[in-house]
C-alpha cells in the first residue's frame, strides 16, 4: 500500500511531520505478525519498506486510516524511512549499528538516531 500525499491520509500525517517524499517513495506492507510493532526495512537501490502488524492500524468506512495513537508507530517508522532517503541504505544500516555499538548501556530510543523519531 502507498498513501499519496495528496490523499486525506496523506494530509493528515504531512500535519504531523512526515514529508511528502517518504510518503511517496515508501511502500507499507500491513502483516499479521512480527516480534515487534513495526519494522522498517532500508532496501538497497530502492526505498524503503514498513512492515506493520495488521492489528495496530484501524480502518473507517471509507477506507481511511482513523487517526489515533495508532498512528503513532506508522509516523515513527516513516521519520525512519526519511532517514533511509536521506542518507542512503549503508549509510543509514552504518548509523543505526554503530548507535547500538557504542552506547550499549543507554536504552536504544534515547541515542541520536532514534531520539528525531520518537519526538
Amino acid at each position: 500500500m502507498r498513501i499519496e500525499p495528496q490523499s486525506p491520509n496523506g494530509r493528515r500525517l504531512r500535519q504531523h511531520g512526515v514529508s511528502s517524499s517518504s510518503l511517496e517513495k515508501t511502500r507499507i506492507h500491513i502483516v499479521r505478525w512480527l516480534p515487534g510493532d513495526a519494522l522498517t526495512l532500508p532496501v538497497p537501490f530502492f526505498s524503503a519498506s514498513i512492515l506493520i502488524r495488521r492489528d495496530l492500524l484501524k480502518w473507517d468506512d471509507h477506507e481511511e486510516l482513523v487517526e489515533g495513537p495508532e498512528w503513532a508507530h506508522l509516523i515513527h517508522q516513516l521519520c525512519h524511512a526519511h532517514q533511509r532517503q536521506e542518507w542512503g541504505c549503508f549509510r543509514y544500516l552504518w548509523r543505526h549499528f554503530w548507535a547500538r555499538l557504542r552506547h550499549r548501556d543507554v536504552p536504544i530510543r534515547f541515542n541520536q538516531v532514534e531520539r528525531e523519531c520518537y519526538q
